[in-house]
């Protein structure tokens, strides 16, 4: 049937009074993985990003070794390492963005807590192997820094600038712990059903410890209840329901939508009391840490007294 442009007006002005639309949660920033922070760590993201920053712009790696290398306290092999990579650095093009992978990342993870300073893991893995409890992939390379993370540091490690300005990678994982950073790259990855099966008991865990978990069902609940009632609006405005049925339903809408406000309201509330539990924590064992190192100290004087 044809609508002239008077009669699709007129819907789409009903349709904007009786089918209100759900409004968009405020934005946030995108974080490189879907995984909780406690899996992949803001200092994750933050190596993901520069990792895709220098490939995107290697010009701007090379100017920042440049300058580097205006410091005169830096002498011999330091000097020379600098050099050597702001001009091979110098040299590359800009490459794709890679993707963030967390196949690639809970392999590289599995490795960094193995606490190995090679390729080999103290169970014996190599790359492929790790990777293999979690999916499959393809030209696997692997970067492995022990001690604490230094950016430019790994950049000047043999090999390194190639890893990064590899043209054939599309995926990558950064791990960090407290044994040093591990980074995984491949063509191609793909996740299995143990790696599915661990990605999904993370990303539970981390609902029942910010206490969210009853809260999350009542709100999928709501957005069930929210699509069925909007169907039923639906119906009864192509079927030419009267004002009175348009108008309940309206009502019963909003009212679904308000309540869905609520839950994201309580998740919101909820997740910002444990966050400030968790400081409050780190505060006092801060506090009991230093009074005991007090004693120590108090002991010690009397003992050489």
């Amino acid at each position: 049937m044809q609508l002239n442009n008077g009669a699709e007006t007129k819907i789409n002005k009903l349709l904007a009074k009786y089918h209100p639309k759900v409004a968009a949660p405020a934005a946030k920033p995108d974080r490189c993985s879907t995984l909780p922070t406690d899996s992949v760590s803001a200092a994750d993201c933050a190596s993901f990003d520069k990792v895709n920053k220098m490939r995107a712009n290697p010009a701007m790696a090379a100017d920042h070794f440049a300058k580097k290398l205006k410091d005169t306290a830096l002498v011999g092999e330091a000097r020379y390492n600098v050099y050597k990579t702001q001009k091979q650095l110098a040299q590359e093009k800009p490459v794709h963005k890679l993707e963030w992978s967390d196949v690639l990342f809970m392999a590289a993870e599995d490795h960094c807590e193995d606490g190995s300073t090679g390729h080999v893991g103290n169970d014996k893995s190599f790359p492929a192997h790790r990777v293999a409890r979690y999916g499959s992939a393809t030209d696997i390379e692997e970067s492995v820094k022990s001690g604490k993370w230094d950016a430019d540091a790994a950049i000047m490690r043999p090999g390194a600038v190639d890893l990064l300005f590899d043209s054939g990678a599309k995926y990558v994982g950064i791990a960090h712990c407290k044994n040093g950073t591990v980074c995984m790259m491949a063509d191609s990855v793909s996740t299995n059903a143990a790696g599915r099966a661990e990605i999904k008991k993370r990303m539970d865990a981390a609902v029942k410890l910010d206490g969210t978990e009853a809260i999350r069902a009542q709100s999928k609940k709501l957005q069930l209840d929210l699509a069925f009632w909007s169907g039923k609006q639906r119906e009864a405005m192509q079927s030419g329901a009267s004002a009175d049925k348009l108008d309940e339903l309206e009502w019963r809408i909003n009212a679904i939508i308000e309540l869905i406000r609520g839950e994201k309201a309580k998740i919101v509330a909820l997740k910002e009391t444990a966050v400030a539990k968790e400081k409050d924590a780190k505060a006092k064992a801060a506090k009991i840490a230093a009074a005991e190192r007090a004693v120590e100290q108090e002991k010690a004087v009397l003992v050489q007294a």
